[in-house]
């Protein structure tokens, strides 16, 4: 895969992993709301395991996308060397 995509893709990933943590953050608050009134916070909390492992798999993602990206000389120059 060419540079330009992989900044695509990392592009993607980045804007994911933000929309990820605002899911994250909204369901804390959700579980919280719950204890509060006392509901069963169970399945939000599972729930919440769910989107956590998500975001895990995202970085993992990321990190691999910058790993790919390393690997690409910046400069043709520098493919030649």
């Amino acid at each position: 895969m060419d540079r330009s995509r992989l900044l695509e893709h990392l592009s993607a990933a980045r804007k994911l992993m933000d929309e990820g943590d605002v899911c994250i953050l909204e369901q804390k608050l959700f579980i919280v709301d719950l204890a509060a009134s006392g509901g069963d916070t169970t399945a939000a909390e599972t729930g919440l395991q769910m989107l956590e492992q998500t975001q895990a798999d995202r970085l993992e993602h990321i990190e691999r996308i910058l790993e790919a990206l390393d690997e690409i000389p910046l400069l043709e120059e520098d493919a030649q060397s």
